[in-house]
């Protein structure tokens, strides 16, 4: 699980919890997405052949109110081949359906067929997916596995020739959950793989970051913040040097006015960078395209994550009409990270682990999210 997960905990008390659980420390920021305002994750897209062995490992609790086959995650959100999704949906048996449902893999193998796995029978209960639970999928050679906390693996056999090829690139777009981790290993499971993906969902400005990998070496380097309204002095911004922005625009949160932007070159197309400032007041940030399209945008924040284009314009503007001093500007590589879309602080909230009651406990509200055992 995340970086705030806890160490205290011992096998003893809980041998049912995650491993990723048992290493945690007591607190840790937790997102509820809201499906009604439109809030989901967005990351860097993972391609995993159709080749090769892989392991992925969620712990997720679903926050949502309404039954139905939810995606918890989803590489083809237009219903168009190839398709992976792992889905929360209502279980029925024998006319009987369990208030909460079950999660199901749907994989689709080289023509676009779709297969099924679904969880194991002793996990079909009423509140089960309302708990913090850990799915388990992995391919080995030809066969998909999937199980959920300690039971047992099912498993599909392909019958045709081979799957297909699948991109991962975002997580719970279409209903509420709660991530609390997400592994991917490629090329072997988790012992023998390499962990190319591990994020921990503990982030408080809106930046995922991908724990398995290292940020690049800062690229900011005597660079220039030039007057986006158009003037023509030039200002040097270091890493040691200070800057004072005062907004020009009549419109405070007008982010298309009143900034300072710098241009970058030579970053390479379609990666994956962060953007950090330090500042003495709020400030939007925004990264624009050679033709000042918009590619991603934080309000309110120091940080922010884009993909690169041939011209990449970084802006930074304050929010209201006082003058605002910006320091230690940053530009890095970031291999595989992404942001939270969408949210804001209201959706986030400190959590505390609560061994007693195996339960993260929310600070502010009082909210309780139960691990599953």
């Amino acid at each position: 699980m995340s970086k705030p997960l806890f160490k205290s905990l011992t096998k003893p008390l809980f041998s049912s919890l995650t491993a990723s659980v048992k290493q945690a420390i007591n607190s840790r920021y937790v997102t509820t997405l809201n499906p009604a305002g439109g809030m989901y994750y967005s990351f860097e897209p993972l391609e995993i052949p159709a080749d090769i062995e892989f392991e992925m490992e969620v712990e997720v609790a679903y926050t949502g109110g309404e039954l139905g086959y939810y995606p918890v995650f989803d590489t083809s959100p237009n219903n168009t081949v190839p398709r992976f999704t792992l889905q929360r949906n209502t279980y029925i048996d024998n006319g009987q359906s369990w208030e909460h449902g079950s999660f199901q893999l749907r994989v689709n193998n080289d023509i676009g067929n779709p297969r099924y796995l679904t969880t194991d029978i002793e996990n079909r209960n009423p509140d089960f997916p309302r708990k913090v639970n850990t799915i388990t999928i992995k391919r080995e050679n030809d066969v998909f596995f999937m199980k959920t906390n300690e039971g047992s693996f099912s498993s599909l056999i392909h019958a045709s020739n081979g799957w297909d090829t699948y991109t991962l690139e975002g997580l719970a777009n279409y209903s509420g959950f709660s991530f609390f981790n997400l592994k991917v290993w490629l090329n072997g499971n988790r012992s023998t793989g390499k962990l190319v993906r591990d994020y921990r969902f503990d982030d408080s400005d809106g930046v995922l970051i991908n724990y398995a990998t290292e940020l690049g070496a800062n690229l900011w380097d005597n660079q220039r913040f030039v007057d986006a309204n158009g003037a023509d002095s030039l200002v040097e911004v270091t890493q040691g040097s200070e800057y004072d922005l005062q907004l020009l625009s009549a419109s405070p949160n007008n982010v298309a006015t009143g900034m300072r932007v710098l241009s970058f070159k030579g970053l390479s197309i379609g990666n994956t960078y962060i953007y950090k400032v330090k500042s003495t007041r709020p400030v939007n940030i925004a990264a624009y395209d050679g033709s000042y399209r918009l590619i991603s945008l934080a309000k309110s924040s120091e940080s922010l994550t884009f993909f690169a284009s041939e011209i990449t314009r970084l802006y930074v503007c304050p929010i209201d009409s006082e003058v605002v001093t910006i320091t230690s500007p940053s530009v890095q590589k970031a291999d595989g990270y992404g942001k939270a879309l969408n949210v804001t602080a209201a959706d986030r909230e400190l959590m505390t682990f609560d061994v007693a009651r195996n339960a993260w406990i929310g600070e502010a509200t009082g909210k309780v999210i139960e691990v599953a055992q």
